[in-house]
């Protein structure tokens, strides 16, 4: 065996340090616990008798009503110049900002950093804590943003929340054996391990499955090996090793970045815990006891709120006919008379509303104690509401969850603090290649055109609905520039996160101030649907169709009776030249 072999590596030892500190504290138990729960699997493990298990899941409601409201808002990335040592530079800078935050938006779409930051916010909201990797693949030079699950991620100190005071991270993953020996191959042959072909042939698959998230996850179709991606801070950098439980697959490589290239939220803040508690978890006992109280009722109508037929099976001839329908009964030796002493009924005996009203208040009071009751989920009907009126409630309903969205925006200005710090770290020396608008005052005469051209980000081509009519000038929209690494290195920025209101009920506000303005007359049909927002529920685009096709009427009508005027002072000029 090559001295690079190991019985365990450093990064392993961590790894089970790590692993045994959370097993103590039912981390992974708990982390299938609170997703099964979500999904309404609530009665996990429970053999049922003689009625089936009832379920009324309040779990999910209320975690799609929390996130939902958090993700109702548009969130928009804004870079600001900070050099106010030199004023100069200062002012040359805010135009390059102005590109980065036209450029990170699309980056923003274009990555999936959305999508990904809404999962690791239901993550959060489930189950404490959502994680987002970003890695720097330098050959597409740009980033790659990854979502890990809290039971991939271990913490130097699982005491303290802030991810850039942590000695180290482990980040672990679940891959095939052929992929990581392939990738153990290349770094051998470029010099980023001290492996040998036998080396890596003696990588084989483990059964470390129980601490990953989900029911599935525990069961594997194919060879599968625990990767362990270390990071860890040396002379004020981070630095980066990758290895499985006896081979290090990448040696330590120093990224040049100052700060960890990942970004954590927390749903809810626990004093002395880096993971923080979710929303699930102490919904459960209440949950359980609804379901609980749920079936007992069902049980106990099944077994006494019908009337049950009573048989003497000694006086009736033919008893397996008691249960047909129109059927004849014979009796031995009675009369019809005395066929009550033969067939009887048990009357239904009353249950009691104690339960009705017990599982009631449970629905209720969970609801409500969580921050998501009727009142504040539903109740209003936008179409006999002002938009005021619309506002106050959605307001009034946000107000328990102001703590989670600064949390929420503190959690995007790091995902764009690591983004900015990689580009000025991983720009290369030619320069870093974007693409932006071109300034607004040069496509100005574009915006009334019929058609709009869309950009493919991974073509950088433009293409549109009707081709043939995309004039040069439209196809022009989008320019490429090239920041120059020298800039971007001098560069200091202030990060905010722009918050702008973007649900239905806000929208429905806005639209229904633009129609009671054009109603009455304050604003024209043209300014009505120039002033629309882009994703209104009215579509936007007909109504600026609309109004460029009455300029192109207006035109005409305006040339027709040019026309017509110079052809009339012609006449009269005619006129007025004859002899009298």
């Amino acid at each position: 065996m090559s001295m690079e072999m190991y019985s365990k590596t450093d990064e392993w030892d961590l790894y089970e340090k790590g692993r045994d500190f959370l097993s103590a504290r039912n981390v992974y138990q708990d982390t299938d616990k609170v997703y099964r729960f979500f999904s309404g699997d609530q009665w996990h493990g429970v053999e049922s008798g003689v009625i089936s298990p009832i379920t009324y899941n309040i779990i999910k409601p209320v975690v799609k009503y929390k996130i939902g409201v958090i993700n109702a808002n548009g969130y928009n990335i804004v870079f600001s110049p900070n050099n106010f040592d030199d004023k100069r530079f200062q002012i040359e800078m805010t135009d390059l900002c102005d590109q980065l935050n036209e450029y990170i938006n699309i980056l923003w779409e274009n990555k999936k950093i959305n999508a990904k930051a809404r999962e690791i916010l239901k993550d959060a909201c489930i189950n404490s804590e959502g994680i987002m990797y970003l890695n720097y693949d330098i050959k597409e030079n740009e980033v790659k943003p990854e979502v890990i699950n809290k039971t991939n991620i271990y913490y130097e100190n699982e005491n303290n929340s802030n991810i850039d005071e942590q000695e180290y991270i482990l980040i672990t993953a679940r891959r095939s054996v052929a992929s990581v020996k392939r990738e153990a191959t290349e770094n051998m042959q470029l010099g980023l391990n001290n492996l040998s072909e036998e080396d890596i042939n003696m990588i084989t698959s483990d059964s470390n499955t129980n601490e990953q998230s989900g029911d599935s996850a525990k069961d594997e179709l194919n060879s599968m090996v625990l990767v362990i991606s270390k990071f860890f801070k040396r002379n004020g950098h981070i630095w980066f090793k990758k290895s499985v439980e006896n081979a290090v697959i990448e040696e330590e490589r120093d990224l040049g970045l100052t700060r960890y290239p990942i970004a954590h939220y927390v749903w809810e803040e626990v004093k002395g815990s880096a993971r923080g508690n979710g929303e699930v978890k102490n919904l459960i006992p209440n949950q359980i006891e609804i379901n609980k109280t749920a079936t007992r009722r069902a049980l106990a109508v099944m077994m006494g709120a019908y009337p049950k037929l009573v048989v003497d099976g000694e006086r009736i001839s033919n008893p397996e006919s008691i249960t047909k329908v129109g059927s004849a009964i014979f009796t031995k030796g009675q009369s019809v008379d005395d066929v009550r002493r033969v067939v009887g009924y048990l009357n239904p005996s009353s249950i009691s509303s104690d339960s009705t009203l017990l599982q009631n208040e449970l629905i209720n009071n969970t609801k409500d104690l969580a921050g998501a009751g009727d009142s504040v989920t539903g109740g209003i009907n936008p179409e006999r509401a002002s938009g005021q009126a619309i506002l106050a409630v959605q307001q009034n309903s946000e107000q328990n969850l102001t703590d989670n969205l600064i949390r929420f925006k503190d959690f995007l200005e790091d995902v764009a603090g690591i983004i900015f710090e990689m580009w000025q770290v991983y720009t290369p020396v030619e320069g870093k290649k974007i693409i932006v608008r071109k300034p607004k005052s040069e496509v100005k005469k574009l915006m009334s055109e019929d058609v709009v051209p869309i950009i493919d980000l991974e073509e950088e081509d433009m293409v549109s609905r009707e081709e043939e009519s995309i004039s040069k000038e439209e196809k022009d929209l989008f320019i490429s520039r090239v920041i120059d690494k020298a800039l971007i290195e001098k560069l200091k920025v202030n990060i905010k996160i722009d918050v702008s209101p973007n649900s239905p009920f806000d929208k429905y506000a806005r639209e229904n101030c633009l129609n009671n303005m054009l109603t009455n007359g304050h604003i024209t049909f043209e300014e009505y649907a120039k002033n629309l927002p882009e994703d209104s529920l009215i579509p936007k685009q007909i109504l600026m169709n609309i109004v460029n096709d009455r300029k192109k009427e207006e035109e005409k009508i305006m040339k027709i009776q040019a026309k017509g005027e110079a052809l009339k002072n012609m006449m009269d000029e005619a006129i007025g030249g004859m002899p009298q």
